[in-house]
């Protein structure tokens, strides 16, 4: 039998964080990396698309050669000879594998750097115990957490991707 796991908790960074002690030019660095890695990943699934698409090109075109086979032949159904069988069950094969090949090029929801201006400006200038000197250190660490969740994000759905492409 099997037991579900409880979902997994989103990273996020420590609140007991001394706040104080961050430098801006450490909380750079590690918004430049995890912004590195998440574009890193948003490439990976553009890889697996664009691998994909050319398979899904080469089976379409095999597709289209032994339907044309078919066609030409075709006598009926009683007259079928075992290439023609070959020919169908490969059609059909070949239709299962574009139906299955087509989910890693549909739009799945990677997310790309950046975030939108009403995730930036929010509640948080309106809070009179955060002090102005504070709010761009407060802005990275939420970056951070959020392209974090990004990342976590777009690594599962490439991971889907590459098990799928391999399965073709």
């Amino acid at each position: 039998s099997s037991f579900a796991q409880p979902p997994e908790m989103p990273w996020s960074i420590d609140q007991s964080l001394n706040i104080d002690r961050v430098s801006m030019e450490e909380l750079k660095l590690i918004f430049n990396q995890a912004e590195k890695r998440l574009d890193s990943t948003t490439k990976e699934g553009e890889n697996i698309a664009s691998r994909t698409t050319t398979m899904v090109t080469l089976m379409a075109g095999l597709l289209i050669a032994l339907s044309g086979y078919l066609i030409s032949v075709w006598k009926g159904i009683i007259t079928l000879t075992n290439k023609d069988l070959v020919a169908i069950f490969g059609c059909l094969y070949l239709l299962g594998l574009l139906i299955y090949a087509i989910r890693n090029i549909m739009t799945h929801r990677h997310f790309m750097t950046g975030s939108q201006p009403e995730d930036l400006v929010n509640s948080t200038y309106d809070d009179d115990e955060i002090t102005r000197s504070k709010m761009l250190l407060l802005l990275y660490i939420n970056e951070i957490e959020s392209y974090n969740g990004r990342i976590v994000n777009n690594t599962a759905l490439n991971r889907e991707g590459w098990r799928r492409y391999r399965n073709l």
